[in-house]
């Protein structure tokens, strides 16, 4: 796919800030990231997804569903479910990611722009960075396919899933099927990052894409035959295809991602309902975090959608050059109105679900998580049932009851003593 963004006519100097023109020269080739070949790998064929999935819908149902009884309180079994329906949500990113990354019509090969140089190496740190995040998980998945679903070996770990029942030397069927999705659902998580990957990277492409294009805008005059035979090409494909591409191929993954981890923070929200200070102190801080998470990953995106209004300020930039001129002006309404009249009169940038997705949108929903935090929390955290001690709790040694008898034989003699005695 010609996007018509990396044409040499527009490797003139901006009049705008050098944030907003890269220049020709400075544009390297892409890279395609370690992660992004990996994934292709997981899911070379088109049945892998449905596999991975099944796998994570096993894994939580297990994992959430699996310890529910007829003794679970209301909210332990509403958190549950809710955090297994959020489970099944972020199953949508394996999708996602099938979709983007095939070599010929996926969202990344449609993407692959020239990059700045200094784009290309963050994307290669980055690339190292969730690579590590990957070893652990990798190595996990390895352990539980080899040891527990293949050779059928018991946990070392009291109460563990894996643990031998009575009379048995190995695992049983149903323990190795367990184990088996388990070890998927891992890489699961593995598919999870180098998604996320692939979004930085698509999002950075777009983003130098758009600055090019508002680096073309202000270089060129607006009564010339550059004007119409490369600015104007240059951003309808911009409109029309690159910032389309974008959203088709992340946007469903990325609204699978906000609706998944929030149903699991109302999930962990309610279990915080019904434990101890305990929970809460661990759960607290994971609910926060499970909260926060979809803002964080949507920055990049939402980046590049916020760098698309550029093109909107560089038009009227060009208006303010030739402010008498009606041709000039003639020419700019009619690129300004296709910019505002796209995605339903909303503008360009990323869509999710309909919607175009800026910076300032992840601001407003920013403040509204905030201000949901500062005002339901508390409640929540009020309505909480008291803890009852446990039996045993508040038991006197035998040093304590000596002392306390001795006492109480005084206040026996005496009915004028008035005694106040404290047991650290």
């Amino acid at each position: 796919m010609d996007s018509g963004v990396a044409n040499p006519a527009f490797a003139g100097e901006s009049q705008r800030s050098p944030k907003q023109a890269p220049s020709e020269q400075a544009l390297v080739e892409s890279p395609t990231l370690l992660l992004v070949r990996g994934a292709r790998v997981l899911l070379g064929h088109p049945v892998m997804p449905y596999v991975f999935c099944t796998a994570s819908v096993m894994d939580g149902a297990t994992a959430n569903l699996g310890d529910l009884d007829a003794d679970s309180s209301p909210f332990t079994v509403v958190g549950h479910v809710l955090s297994f329906l959020g489970k099944c949500c972020m199953c949508v990113n394996i999708f996602s990611l099938y979709s983007v990354v095939q070599p010929d019509c996926g969202a990344m090969a449609a993407l692959a722009t020239p990059v700045t140089a200094a784009r290309r190496l963050r994307l290669q740190l980055w690339n190292g960075a969730v690579g590590l995040l990957c070893v652990p998980f990798a190595g996990l998945g390895l352990l539980l396919l080899l040891r527990y679903a293949v050779a059928g070996q018991p946990s070392p770990l009291e109460g563990s899933l894996f643990a031998l029942e009575p009379g048995r030397d190995s695992l049983t069927a149903k323990q190795r099927i367990t184990a088996l999705a388990q070890a998927i659902n891992t890489y699961s998580i593995i598919i999870t990052f180098m998604w996320y990957l692939s979004l930085k990277q698509a999002s950075g492409h777009v983003t130098d894409v758009v600055r090019k294009a508002a680096a073309g805008i202000q270089a060129a005059e607006v009564r010339s035959t550059r004007w119409d035979d490369d600015v104007v090409p240059t951003v309808l494909s911009l409109v029309m295809e690159t910032l389309p591409t974008l959203s088709r191929g992340f946007g469903p993954g990325l609204a699978g991602t906000w609706a998944g981890m929030w149903t699991m923070a109302m999930g962990q929200a309610v279990t915080i309902e019904d434990g101890t200070s305990g929970a809460l102190a661990v759960m607290g801080p994971l609910f926060v975090i499970t909260l926060s998470l979809p803002l964080l990953i949507s920055l990049d995106v939402t980046g590049a959608s916020s760098e698309a209004d550029g093109i909107i300020d560089s038009l009227n930039d060009k208006r303010l050059e030739s402010v008498l001129d009606p041709e000039t002006d003639t020419k700019l309404q009619i690129l300004e109105r296709a910019l505002l009249n796209a995605n339903r009169s909303q503008g360009i940038g990323f869509v999710v679900l309909g919607k175009v997705v800026t910076r300032a949108t992840l601001k407003a929903i920013f403040l509204a998580v905030v201000g949901f935090l500062g005002t339901v929390v508390p409640v929540l955290l009020t309505l909480r049932p008291a803890e009852v001690a446990s039996v045993g709790a508040c038991e006197l040694d035998a040093v304590q009851r000596v002392r306390l008898q001795e006492h109480a034989q005084l206040l026996v003699a005496n009915n004028t003593c008035a005694l106040n005695i404290t047991f650290s």
